[in-house]
């Protein structure tokens, strides 16, 4: 049986949630069936391929693609050119870019194509506009996932049919974290924490939609109470500078 040949696709702006599901579905796929190849669409000013780093550090097949504009006709070629050459089974989309991009490429070359949605995150006027946008062709999608059962509701807002969206959550590889994790106590000696203490914490990106200034402000009002906890934030992103002032004008820094 010839196995079947995915391409997945993204705009990556780093090593963060969507990027991790990807990588957790090449390092899961069942290898007698499907043959899995990761496209990046990078900008040259900043490329961020770390994604596609990681997939070749797993001996995977790793496909950059130039897209320096927001419509780049160069970008939708070269795509085309790959599933083409490639003779892709299936294309899988993982955000806006990428499924408008995608979709025509698909479309031309009469493939099924399906999306992963991983949130909506409105996070100005410009992004929202895009989103909007973005539900309308969602539409002409053979399937679409969903990551939560809020993001099908999202979607579902914009009048997009049930039976086109499944909902599977994202998992985390536990064995991945079992390998990197040191004992607590040396943790908290490396940080200065007391080996009693107790200790708070959130993961993620660094971005408005994470919600990590409630974080903050929640912890400004528990130390109040219970002055000996400590509140950790592990991650990176676009509002770290911004979340570390934060954190130094609520004094808990």
């Amino acid at each position: 049986m010839t196995p079947i040949r995915i391409l997945h696709l993204t705009k990556s702006i780093g090593l963060y949630g969507a990027e991790k599901v990807i990588l957790n579905l090449y390092d899961s796929i069942n290898r007698d069936k499907y043959v899995m190849s990761v496209g990046a669409m990078v900008h040259d000013r900043h490329p961020h391929r770390e994604l596609l780093e990681e997939v070749e550090q797993r001996g995977g097949e790793s496909i950059a693609i130039k897209c320096s504009k927001k419509i780049d006709p160069r970008a939708l070629q070269k795509l085309i050119s790959i599933v083409r050459e490639k003779d892709i089974h299936i294309l899988h989309c993982h955000e806006m870019k990428s499924r408008l991009y995608g979709l025509i490429a698909a479309k031309c070359l009469r493939i099924p194509i399906l999306t992963t949605n991983h949130n909506w995150i409105r996070e100005n006027l410009v992004v929202g506009t895009y989103e909007v946008l973005d539900a309308w062709y969602l539409r002409f999608f053979d399937h679409v996932i969903a990551v939560s059962d809020e993001v099908k509701e999202s979607m579902l807002k914009f009048r997009i049919q049930s039976t086109l969206i499944s909902v599977v959550a994202n998992g985390i590889n536990l064995q991945e974290c079992n390998k990197r994790r040191s004992p607590d106590a040396y943790l908290k000696q490396a940080l200065g924490i007391r080996k009693d203490a107790r200790v708070i914490g959130g993961v993620g990106r660094l971005s408005a939609e994470k919600g990590f200034r409630f974080f903050l402000d929640a912890a400004k009002q528990v130390l109040a109470e219970v002055p000996e906890t400590w509140f950790l934030i592990v991650g990176d992103g676009p509002l770290r500078q911004q979340l570390e002032e934060h954190a130094r004008l609520l004094g808990i820094a």
